[in-house]
């Protein structure tokens, strides 16, 4: 996630790379990156900045933070305004960031992995001193990669559960849809080509359209036609439920792993 974000400010803006520091721990991943991204600094440590993107696993988001607490203490107290860390890690909200790092103005945020291929959806939310300033620094980063969204933090967890974790739903349909055409004797490219196109066609239909997704559906569900048999079988095997019980487990899950 955090190299896709990397990979479209650098691409699509007149940031220079040598503007940019990337700490990872792993000496792996910082060779891979130090590669990909052959202007940008790369070491084992942060160093000063006005603005820090949070790219970690929950489990260590505490550490992260912390050390760069010690960094704003030591480095960065006498800046004009404090520092942004921009938060992508799921379930972490701004109250633990803040209590972790309280030198810093927070900002949490909830990318999706579109952003790869710069068709992602980001969520942002202030947190603790989070100004117009900061909304706005935090949305830059994501600007080339994503359409930005602004929500009240509370919002978060039900939007990690929908959006966050969306792309992987309509790959399991996508999925579907392919095993579904090769059981009627499709070759494998053919349905899986038919499959993801079909899905981005109606998902731009959706978007360009503007109606209700329901009056587009039953625009193509002729009574008795061959949509109306499919909808039966969708509605007799509960997916409706089904879906909305996912989405439910993973809001569930985003909020315990926040506490």
């Amino acid at each position: 996630m955090a190299s896709a974000i990397l990979s479209g400010i650098i691409e699509s803006s007149n940031v220079e790379g040598r503007s940019i520091h990337v700490s990872e721990k792993f000496e792996p991943a910082r060779k891979a990156i130090a590669d990909r991204f052959p202007g940008v600094s790369v070491s084992s440590s942060p160093e000063p900045a006005a603005t820090f993107l949070l790219a970690v696993k929950p489990k260590d988001a505490a550490s992260a933070t912390s050390e760069l607490e010690i960094l704003a203490n030591s480095r960065l107290l006498g800046a004009a305004k404090p520092p942004v860390l921009v938060s992508i890690v799921a379930g972490i909200d701004s109250a633990h960031l803040s209590s972790w790092a309280p030198s810093f103005t927070i900002v949490r945020t909830m990318p999706n992995t579109a952003v790869a291929v710069g068709k992602g959806v980001v969520a942002l939310a202030a947190g603790k001193g989070a100004d117009e300033d900061a909304m706005d620094r935090a949305e830059s980063l994501f600007s080339a990669v994503a359409v930005t969204i602004r929500v009240l933090e509370y919002q978060m967890d039900a939007v990690t559960a929908m959006s966050g974790s969306g792309p992987a739903y309509f790959m399991y349909f996508i999925e579907a849809l392919e095993e579904a055409g090769i059981s009627l004797g499709l070759p494998l490219d053919l349905a899986r080509k038919l499959a993801i196109l079909t899905t981005l066609g109606s998902a731009h239909l959706a978007l360009e359209d503007g109606r209700d997704p329901r009056i587009l559906r039953l625009e193509v569900t002729s009574p008795g036609g061959t949509t109306a048999k499919a909808i039966a079988e969708f509605d007799r095997g509960a997916l409706k439920a089904t879906i909305a019980n996912a989405v439910s487990a993973a809001y569930e899950r985003s909020k315990e792993l926040g506490s």
